[in-house]
């Protein structure tokens, strides 16, 4: 992974608990190591993410006890 996305993927591991109480089962859009929003599908929050922000500076993952 490239060093922005590093740091987004980090952001989600080391907040993962939070993540989970607030958004278990959504997919959480990370961009500039904060939560910027959360969405029913992966395809709603990639078209938010490729509308606001350049490829490559976000970070989106389903927010799941496993994952």
């Amino acid at each position: 992974m490239g060093e922005l996305l590093d740091k987004q993927y980090k952001f989600f591991m080391e907040n993962k608990e939070m993540l989970l109480e607030k958004y278990e089962g959504r997919f959480v859009v990370i961009h500039d190591e904060e939560v910027v929003g959360s969405f029913e599908s992966d395809r709603d929050a990639y078209v938010y993410c490729v509308t606001h922000f350049k490829m490559g500076t976000f970070f989106t993952q389903q927010v799941l006890a496993d994952s």
